[in-house]
C-alpha cells in the first residue's frame, strides 16, 4: 500500500502524516506466527471444486495486468507534474 501525490508538492508535514498513517495500518493487521498456530486456522481450510471454479471464472474475468511496456527514454526529469 502507498500513497500518491496529485496537485502540487506534499508538504514535509504531509509526507509525515502519510508515513504514519501507513505504519498504524501495518501495526493494526500485523500479526506474528507460525502457520502452525491457531490464529491462522482461518488460511488452512482445504480447496473446494467451487473455491477452484471461483478462482478460474475471477481469472477469466478479472486478468491480471499484463507486463508493463519498457518505457523509452526520461523526458523531461527535472520538471514536477502537475
Amino acid at each position: 500500500m502507498y500513497y500518491t501525490c496529485s496537485g502540487g508538492v506534499p508538504t514535509a508535514e504531509d509526507v509525515k502524516r502519510a508515513i504514519d498513517d501507513l505504519e498504524e495500518l501495518y501495526q493494526a493487521v500485523e500479526v506474528n506466527g507460525n502457520l502452525a498456530d491457531e490464529k491462522f486456522d482461518f488460511m488452512k481450510s482445504e480447496l473446494t471444486v467451487k473455491d477452484a471454479m471461483d478462482i478460474k471464472k475471477k481469472v477469466l474475468t478479472q486478468p491480471p495486468p499484463q507486463a508493463p511496456v519498457v518505457p523509452g527514454p526520461v523526458m523531461n526529469a527535472n520538471v514536477f507534474p502537475h
